[in-house]
């Protein structure tokens, strides 16, 4: 019996409507249906299943024990009558990745399955990506798009039931042909009336083989704050892979308690649809037994569907190696980013290498032509993005070779610039690697300014891959050494963040995973922050030598990794243990502006110079310049006096610095002419908190300034 439940979002009510005129799925009806068309094909069904009954029986140590990821190229044909049919390239990515969680059983619901039946979830091994090379050998997205004048694709009926004529699948028809159905799962998205999705079982026509899925109902979809995860592509192919309804074989959805030939699903009465509570139907007329019926199985109806079983997988399995051996050798190729490649487009992507969805027309970007950050491609203001000019420069003398001598160096600060620069670092490798929960390690900045991690990549190579698509992340302001065990200070960066986990790679080039979503955090120069990374599956870790949380794993000079432990957080007891794992972050380096002195100096500041007029420009990596003079042999509104009595000591300092005369106020510089501390109405600064290197103080007194150089020990 259907059950209806009312939801108040507005989307839910509109996609149950849809949903509700719709059966969610036309496979056996479609089986009737060539079936009446072939007389044969219901005897070589019966083979087919006596030959996949034997093969389980006969292979049974490959039942759990198989370890290779069996990978399986997709081609999507979009057909479509209009634009909204015409669904987006990352739309099709969102549904790639919705079906290799639900097959890898990475899918952030499996929490949602009840415990009985959890203790029978399969990781399948068995993964999509869209195909490379076409049927020619030529490059390929793995994405067809064909505008049709059909406005939907159905005709007929079989004993009443409607079913697809399967015009969508031929050319000829308004559709578009199957590539070579033996070394590609094609998958035909389109309106599809009375259905959501069918396809076809191993046997039927090679030409009609693949899957169809309404274009309302393949990938990931968005209504304000709530996201859809929609499982009809899951559960479609899984009819590909001979997996029949967890009520049976009847083409309707009452099913007199019929066979899926899997002994772990308990036996069903009927379909179920909304999503049941358990135990479900228990001891029901099929005899379910107490645990009631597995509603939230992928080959059910309802919309909480999170489950394959073991002996499903087995199945899938049985059906590859007996009807589908072409996908037992083909491989998906990992590294692949897809976006738009071309500079012209306005969605220009630096970082893809799949050419889609190149943009022309509507993007949004600074069209305020004054700004730094002016986008000369953008189509749709977006004053947000705009960035402005607002860099300063001041000089002061210092260093005069004797109290009344006019000679000196310059001292040049600059403020108000905004060079960024991402960077990214990958951690070592070591001969063996194994899985965890989690890790903790530090990271130590050695950079000598503020670098900010923006993200974390799971890495991963041959059979060593981290399987987890739910990533926690914590950070602690300290080494996490002396917090082992305690969950205060630590603060979250990512709690249940996603991330695929791509396999091949080799130990010497391995492939990562893109940047785990995290709020960025930024360690100050010469800081070590500890991070943990945990998750639900496992994470690629190196067991390696070394004391955790001291000696570096990776390092490049900005940034350095060290080994750490690994199990839960926070208590984390495995040790050494290291990251596999790339790190992305953001600097202002050193070398963002450069310096253009009157004399043809290009330095920052200038030493023992003559008396005279200097003049520079100070430019950025945005463009952004500014200027300032400096008189050297000529300072104005200091009287000898002041000269001979105002100094700095000691120098170098280690806690205090002092200074002749009090200052009304006292700034420390660093090298870049930042304010690092300020003083008022003093005659010394604590300088204690300093990281060792040269710094310049400058002192007001009486309105006259006066810079000063110091070394900090």
């Amino acid at each position: 019996m259907k059950k209806i439940i009312l939801v108040t979002i507005s989307f839910l009510i509109s996609y149950s409507i849809v949903s509700a005129q719709k059966k969610e799925c036309g496979t056996m009806e479609y089986l009737e249906n060539l079936k009446s068309q072939d007389p044969k094909l219901e005897d070589k069904m019966l083979k087919n299943e006596q030959a996949m009954q034997n093969w389980i029986k006969t292979h049974a140590s490959s039942k759990s024990t198989k370890t290779t990821i069996i990978t399986i190229p997709v081609v999507v044909h979009v057909v479509y009558n209009n634009s909204t049919e015409n669904i987006s390239t990352a739309q099709i990515l969102s549904a790639i990745e919705i079906i290799n969680k639900d097959y890898r059983r990475l899918n952030a619901d499996t929490s949602a399955t009840p415990s009985v039946f959890a203790a029978l979830g399969a990781d399948c091994g068995i993964e999509f990506c869209l195909a490379t090379t076409d049927p020619n050998g030529n490059s390929t997205t793995g994405i067809t798009r064909t505008a049709t004048s059909q406005t939907s694709f159905s005709a007929g009926t079989y004993t009443g039931v409607i079913y697809s004529d399967d015009g969508v699948k031929y050319t000829s028809q308004g559709g578009i042909d199957a590539w070579n159905t033996s070394q590609y799962l094609n998958i035909w998205v389109c309106d599809i009336n009375s259905y959501n999705g069918y396809a076809t079982f191993p046997g039927s026509p090679a030409s009609s083989d693949g899957v169809v899925v309404d274009f309302t109902r393949f990938g990931n979809f968005t209504a304000g704050s709530t996201s859809f995860m929609i499982r009809t592509a899951s559960h479609e192919i899984g009819h590909w892979l001979n997996l029949n309804h967890t009520w049976g074989e009847n083409w309707l959805t009452t099913s007199n308690c019929g066979d899926d030939f899997c002994n772990d699903t308990p036996t069903e009465s009927a379909a179920t649809y909304g999503c049941g509570t358990f135990p479900y139907n228990a001891f029901n007329a099929c005899n379910s037994g107490p645990n009631g019926e597995m509603y939230m199985n992928f080959m059910d109806y309802t919309d909480c569907r999170n489950i394959f079983t073991q002996d499903q997988k087995t199945r899938m399995i049985a059906a590859i190696n007996l009807f589908r051996p072409a996908f037992l050798n083909t491989v998906c190729q990992a590294g692949l980013v897809y976006g738009c490649t071309d500079p012209l487009a306005c969605n220009y992507s630096p970082l893809a290498n799949v050419n889609v969805d190149c943009n022309y027309t509507t993007c949004a970007g600074c069209m305020d032509e004054a700004a730094y950050s002016y986008d000369p491609l953008a189509t749709i203001s977006d004053s947000a993005s705009c960035l402005y000019c607002d860099l300063s420069a001041a000089t002061g003398v210092v260093d005069a070779s004797s109290a009344s001598a006019l000679d000196g160096s310059v001292d040049l600060s600059v403020e108000g610039w905004n060079c960024i620069t991402s960077a990214s670092m990958a951690s070592n490798l070591a001969a063996y690697s194994t899985g965890s929960t989690g890790i903790m390690f530090n990271m130590i900045n050695t950079f000598g300014n503020p670098l900010t991690i923006t993200g974390i990549s799971q890495g991963s190579y041959g059979n060593y891959f981290g399987t987890a698509t739910s990533y926690n992340i914590y950070y602690y302001p300290g080494s996490y050494v002396p917090q082992i065990g305690n969950a205060n200070g630590w603060v979250t960066l990512a709690s249940n963040a996603g991330g695929i986990v791509p396999s091949g790679g080799t130990p010497t080039v391995p492939v990562y995973s893109g940047a785990i979503p995290m709020t960025a955090v930024t360690i100050p120069a010469g800081a070590t922050y500890g991070f943990y990374l945990g998750l639900n599956g496992t994470l690629t870790y190196s067991i390696a030598a070394g004391t955790a949380g001291v000696t570096p794993w990776g390092s490049n000079g900005a940034l350095t990794i060290t080994v750490g432990h690994s199990s839960s957080f926070p208590i984390v007891v495995n040790t050494p243990r290291a990251p596999l794992i790339q790190v992305h972050y953001e600097i202002q380096p050193w070398n963002s502006i450069t310096y253009e002195w009157s004399n043809g100096a290009t330095t920052e500041d200038l030493t023992g110079v003559a008396p005279g007029t200097y003049s520079v420009t100070a430019t950025d990596c945005n463009g952004c310049s500014a200027s300032a003079t400096v008189e050297v042999g000529v300072i104005s509104g200091l009287s000898e006096e002041s000269l001979n009595t105002v100094f700095v000591h000691p120098n170098p300092a280690n806690d205090m610095l002092f200074f002749s005369k009090t200052a009304e106020t006292a700034e420390v510089l660093d090298l870049h002419g930042r304010i690092v501390k300020t003083t008022v109405n003093a005659n010394n600064v604590d300088v204690n908190y300093l990281a060792a290197g040269a710094y310049s103080i400058r002192l007001t007194i009486k309105e006259t300034v006066t810079v000063h150089r110091f070394v900090k020990e």
